[in-house]
């Protein structure tokens, strides 16, 4: 029932996750039901009225990329919902990830004080769901203490980039096509990772001829 059925290996799957935080984790006005993902039903927010709209063939590549568009095709042919359950649950996957990353030493041991040992516990072992995440946010641990998940979002920028390109440098180009600027752009005082992550988006929306010299 957990398993990532997405053209990512496990080894590969942060780079999709931080496609899903971008998309689904970084707006306030997520629908964060905790039935949502199980029941499969579709979203009432702003946000997910928006994405529902996306064309998901869009973001296949050129008939000539035949090696990504075998990869890609069978998963984006999937009905939407179940697209949408597979990034969540990539998503909470990388996001656990970065937080044991980015937690040392005192920040380490100011997650386990304000979280408690045992939901710290949870947190570190634990595939995270919906509302979980929106309980971590309530928290508002401070900063740059705790990296909050809609600044995560960032982090993994370059690793989607570079597993994207093994598929189709245009593939990659045409995914983050579909995102709103104001997901992609980084926040006010941002982290210096952040300005650089943003500097690598943008570098991947240049016109489709810069892709072609290999």
């Amino acid at each position: 029932m957990n398993q990532i059925l997405t053209p990512f290996t496990p080894a590969h799957d942060a780079g999709m996750a931080d496609l899903a935080l971008r998309r689904w984790l970084a707006q306030p006005e997520l629908d964060a039901a905790p039935g949502w993902i199980a029941c499969g039903a579709p979203g009432t927010s702003p946000l997910r009225a928006r994405l529902a709209g996306i064309e998901l063939r869009r973001m296949l590549p050129e008939p000539s990329d035949l090696d990504a568009l075998e990869r890609w095709h069978p998963w984006l042919a999937r009905p939407y919902d179940e697209i949408e359950a597979d990034l969540i649950r990539a998503a909470a996957l990388a996001l656990q990830r970065q937080i044991q990353r980015c937690v040392h030493g005192s920040q380490r041991q100011l997650l386990v004080d304000t979280l408690g040992v045992d939901l710290y516990q949870e947190v570190m072992q634990a595939q995270w769901q919906p509302q979980q995440l929106a309980a971590l946010d309530e928290l508002h641990l401070p900063v740059p203490q705790w990296q909050a998940y809609r600044q995560v979002l960032a982090c993994g920028l370059h690793l989607a980039h570079r597993v994207l390109l093994r598929a189709s440098p245009y593939l990659a180009q045409r995914l983050l096509l579909v995102f709103p600027a104001d997901i992609v752009l980084p926040p006010g005082g941002a982290e210096p990772w952040s300005t650089a992550a943003y500097a690598l988006a943008s570098s991947l929306l240049q016109p489709k001829a810069d892709y072609d010299d290999h």
